[in-house]
């Protein structure tokens, strides 16, 4: 599995993200991080390598009106269409997990029930480790500094889940 988590700091996006690659009986490092820009948008994955195709494969439409009707609509047509094209997921109970931010605005998509979750919070964090990450996102708010929460949240998860790893990859937009 694995930590990213993301903070949207006025009007702009922040993401962290660790690149642990872990099953039953062994614990590796990717050597690409998790974490990506592509057009507007800033994607980070966690659940299954599935995540991989994604990154290198799918091309977002460009946002457009109202972003909410927007992500859950013409964006999630794009990305099933993808996952159509590719035979994604690969298995019903997949547990591929995206953490995307655009125009100011966080959404966590889950590719087994083709969900797009807004948040109304500035912060979030998806994976394995996300709950050591959630904690020390809520105990950390009064910082000014996004990179320096994200590095104390992902610290707490690398800390505290086995399976999590550094080092850590961070983008903003």
């Amino acid at each position: 599995m694995t930590c990213i988590a993301a903070i949207i700091k006025d009007g702009k996006a922040y993401m962290a993200g660790e690149r642990a690659i872990v099953d039953e009986s062994q614990q590796m490092k990717s050597d690409i991080p998790k974490i990506w820009k592509s057009g507007d948008y800033l994607f980070g994955y966690c659940g299954t390598l599935e995540g991989q195709l994604i990154q290198n494969n799918f091309v977002p439409p460009k946002p457009e009106g109202n972003i909410d009707k927007f992500m859950r609509g013409k964006f999630l047509e794009s990305l099933k269409a993808f996952y159509d094209k590719w035979g994604m997921p690969a298995e019903k109970d997949s547990d591929l997990t995206l953490l995307i931010c655009v125009k100011g605005r966080m959404y966590e998509h889950e590719s087994s029930a083709l969900t797009m979750i807004s948040y109304d919070t500035h912060f979030a964090a998806i994976g394995s480790g996300s709950a050591y990450a959630m904690g020390s996102l809520h105990a950390t708010q009064n910082y000014k500094d996004p990179k320096r929460r994200l590095t104390q949240a992902l610290d707490a998860a690398i800390l505290y889940s086995p399976h999590c790893l550094y080092p850590i990859d961070f983008l903003s937009k």
